[in-house]
């Protein structure tokens, strides 16, 4: 378990989400919301076992994640270099779905395994 500090974005998971949601409604059968919830953690984390996908001719990482034990997301990745940064994509809006207005609100997550994502043999 580990707690982050809820923080604005720069916008660009939006623009991803175009990429992400015909990937994962192919695999899951789930739509995520345009945009995502950025948690700072304040220390570094390590993955385990991330799922890696290409999607859109970039390479990504992805772990399924709980959200103070009210909301799932799946957390995500290209940039490797902000291992102190979790980036949460949900088919919920998570700031309404957690009673998050404002930045600043710490929330406790727990990071699953990426093995859950890798699709039925």
């Amino acid at each position: 378990m580990v707690e982050g500090v809820v923080a604005s974005g720069s916008g660009s998971a939006s623009s991803w989400m175009h990429l992400f949601n015909p990937f994962f409604g192919q695999l899951l059968n789930v739509t995520f919301v345009h945009g995502s919830l950025n948690l700072e953690l304040g220390e570094p984390i390590e993955w385990k076992d991330p799922q890696q996908f290409e999607i859109g001719g970039r390479s990504w990482e992805f772990c399924p994640i709980t959200l103070s034990e009210q909301a799932i997301g799946i957390a995500f990745r290209g940039n490797r270099q902000r291992r102190d940064l979790l980036e949460i994509a949900s088919p919920a809006r998570l700031r309404q779905r957690l009673g998050i207005l404002q930045d600043g609100a710490k929330v406790r997550c727990r990071l699953l395994s990426g093995g859950f994502l890798r699709p039925a043999a």
